[in-house]
């Protein structure tokens, strides 16, 4: 498809070696077309007396009646012309109607306003100037500077030329309503996004921490910041007088000092599920769709047009900067798993070392009987000369692409749930001695190479409030706190199982009260849940995981109330995340309040490929 007339574009704006065409379309000349066929035909657009741009000046000024402003050269460089009011003439009638409303008003280049049609609005306007600024690079001067050294043609036309200016570009209807819809989910996002307290970047700045090598709180014992430095409190802060109310699945906070402070999520379900309606709507309209790729394109296009122009910068300051380069950079892992932290080669070593040192301890009570350590490798038959990294099998592989099923048998080490319950778990008959030991071992680690950063994420599964309480012993009790690690965590979306097998979960609403009451609780009354509080001040985020991959009943409009509930279908992923974000929402701002570290909501997708 031919280019619009007169848009400036790598291939149109300056060609060398190209057919020249008149603005309209009607002109096509031959490679060897000389400049005087350019203004003999310009002469019969209105008989124009047209300038020729030759070293800075122009010949004359141009007629009232307007011109088209040509540049001779041996390759035939052709500068993309702009309309000017006496060409119109040669647009058909059909064009001509456009024109009765012009919206848009540019100026040509002698400054006089111009009504432009959306035909024309995409011009490219070449600006004269007679001195040249040698601090500024010129991309059109280059290529003079080039040609120069292989050709005897005059470039003096080209240098006039500074910059060239894109006028506004009207849009159509179609364009306007994406760019409408568009708008709106960004509002929505922002709204989202403020109501749990994660993108007030004037807030953040005002409340955050000086930077620091060191927590601002310490780890195991109250604490509190004096003149910038922390130091140890009596006692853990008080409870407050706040009311906590739990209705249709979301906490709400009321009352206080004032007795009027409220703290909830603003959003109830039915708006939520209103909202993503409209933006499902959005995202599978063809425009949209079609203005998204091209913008990706663009997006790309400027990308590798910056490295084509700041690649040999950047790797110049880079050899200059003293004591950086990609293994003393701080590198923060984002997502991994507790229980899978640990490398191969490192469980293999830690398993051998107690199945040799505490072979006779009790590790285990199955079927009616305590197992010992050694007795559980009998029963499967294996000693600690047999193990290896290939009989262990914890290494994700290709066949666990788009598995979930087989990604979770990686956990178990040699395929065995004992050997999992034994080594990779913190409830157990141990009290998850060798995972804390293990935990221990990588802290060791990190701290010994100090740019490596993690957030491990462990998982609370909603099937009854003592999960936290455990949890937090276990991490108190251990002392399991590392400078380069901070928590995350995990809630898995399993609400189908724990309804058919757990006693104490029998609508959504339990699976959502026992993963959020403790977390109430704790903030409102902290010298009540002493681990849960020294606990909360290492985590900083909440994830949801499930399989993906797995089909789901899906929600539009009326989305059921969470204590009506009780089937054994599982919930959409969109039902958990509302009320992950609604009830983090009203934890947070209660926490804020408070002065206690707040949690972001970091669910991630995509596991399934």
């Amino acid at each position: 498809m031919d280019e619009a007339p007169g848009r400036f574009s790598p291939n149109r704006g300056l060609t060398l070696g190209s057919e020249p065409r008149s603005p309209t379309g009607a002109l096509q000349g031959s490679a060897g077309a000389s400049p005087s066929k350019f203004r003999e035909f310009g002469a019969q657009l209105g008989n124009l007396e047209l300038p020729v741009l030759s070293g800075g000046q122009r010949e004359d000024s141009t007629p009232s009646g307007g011109g088209i402003p040509q540049v001779p050269s041996r390759d035939n460089v052709m500068l993309s012309s702009l309309f000017w009011p006496a060409a119109d003439e040669m647009v058909d009638k059909e064009e001509d109607a456009r024109f009765e409303k012009p919206v848009y008003k540019i100026t040509n280049p002698h400054d006089e306003p111009v009504a432009m049609s959306p035909t024309k609005i995409r011009r490219h306007v070449f600006h004269a100037q007679e001195e040249i600024d040698e601090d500024v690079p010129d991309p059109v001067l280059s290529l003079v500077a080039a040609k120069r050294q292989t050709s005897q043609t005059d470039f003096s036309a080209l240098e006039s030329i500074r910059h060239v200016s894109v006028e506004e570009v009207p849009i159509d209807e179609e364009l306007a309503r994406v760019a409408a819809d568009i708008d709106k989910c960004i509002q929505r996002r922002r709204r989202y996004r403020h109501a749990d307290i994660q993108a007030d970047e004037d807030r953040f700045l005002k409340e955050r921490h000086k930077p620091s090598r060191h927590a601002p709180y310490l780890p195991f014992k109250p604490s509190k910041v004096v003149d910038g430095q922390v130091v140890e409190a009596d006692v853990l802060p008080e409870k407050s007088k706040h009311e906590l109310v739990f209705a249709k699945g979301v906490y709400s906070v009321v009352g206080g000092a004032l007795g009027e402070a409220s703290h909830s999520a603003g959003v109830d379900c039915n708006e939520f599920y209103g909202d993503l309606r409209r933006t499902m709507k959005v995202i599978g309209s063809a425009a949209v769709n079609s203005f998204a790729s091209k913008r990706m394109v663009l997006l790309e296009a400027k990308f590798q047009m910056y490295l084509l122009l700041n690649e040999d910068k950047e790797i110049c300051v880079t050899k200059i900067n003293p004591h950086r380069d990609f293994y003393n950079v701080r590198k923060v892992d984002t997502h991994i798993h507790h229980s899978a932290s640990m490398h191969p080669k490192h469980l293999l070593r830690f398993i051998k070392k107690k199945l040799k040192k505490e072979a006779e301890r009790v590790v285990i009570f199955r079927d009616g009987t305590e197992l010992t350590l050694k007795q559980v490798f009998e029963s499967l038959k294996m000693t600690a000369y047999d193990l290896s990294l290939d009989m262990l099998d914890v290494h994700a592989d290709n066949q666990t692409l788009h598995r979930f099923d087989r990604f979770n048998l990686k956990y178990n080490p040699c395929g065995s749930s004992r050997l999992r319950e034994i080594f990779l778990k913190t409830d157990n008959m141990l009290g998850g001695l060798y995972l804390a030991q293990l935990t221990k071992e990588m802290f060791v680690d990190m701290e010994d190479n100090k740019y490596q950063m993690t957030e491990l994420r462990i998982s609370i599964y909603g099937r009854s409030k003592d999960e936290w309480k455990k949890l937090a012993m276990w991490v108190n009790n251990n002392d399991l706190y590392c400078e380069n690690n901070r928590w995350v965590i995990q809630v898995p979306r399993l609400f189908h199982v724990h309804v058919k097998t757990v006693k104490g979960v029998k609508t959504f609403t339990d699976f959502l009260d026992n993963i959020f009451g403790p977390l109430f609780e704790a903030t409102r009354d902290p010298q009540s849940h002493p681990e849960m509080h020294l606990f909360l001040q290492q985590v900083i985020g909440f994830d949801s995981v499930d399989d993906e991959s797995l089909p789901e009943i899906k929600i539009w409009r009326d989305p059921p109330a969470p204590d009506e509930w009780c089937e054994e279908d599982n919930l959409p992923y969109s039902y958990y995340i509302y009320h992950m974000w609604a009830n983090l929402s009203a934890l947070n701002a209660f926490r804020r309040e408070r002065g206690f570290n707040t949690f972001a909501l970091r669910p991630h997708a995509g596991e399934a490929g």
